[in-house]
């Protein structure tokens, strides 16, 4: 879990480093969501709320949390072992404790090797 918490914390940090590559939210709306997969344990749901109320802090916007399954959208903040995720990063050059932290078109990939 403190690992997890650790990785989100690095996020936040790398998204205020680079906000200009990549606009989660423009004059109070956004078309992000929050991605996890179906089988996300509870540290990684814990993980995805701590990010959630982060952003909602600084922007005022609700970005959903949804199942990988029921997403419809282009532009997702992927949490975890996603499909998605593991289809665009190979998890397999991590090491056992190691991170992936990075963006596919308008997605941004957070992957951990566990």
């Amino acid at each position: 879990m403190k690992l997890f918490i650790s990785i989100i914390f690095l996020f936040i940090l790398t998204f205020q480093a680079n906000c200009s590559t990549i606009q989660l939210w423009r004059q109070n709306s956004s078309n992000y969501s929050i991605i996890l997969p179906s089988n996300s344990n509870a540290d990684l749901k814990k993980g995805a709320s701590i990010l959630q109320k982060y952003i909602q802090q600084k922007s005022g916007i609700n970005f959903p949390i949804i199942d990988e399954q029921k997403y419809k959208g282009s532009s997702g903040i992927y949490i975890g072992q996603t499909r998605y995720s593991k289809s665009k990063f190979n998890t397999n050059s991590l090491s056992d404790r190691g991170y992936y932290i990075g963006q596919d078109g308008n997605n941004i990939l957070l992957i951990g090797k566990n």
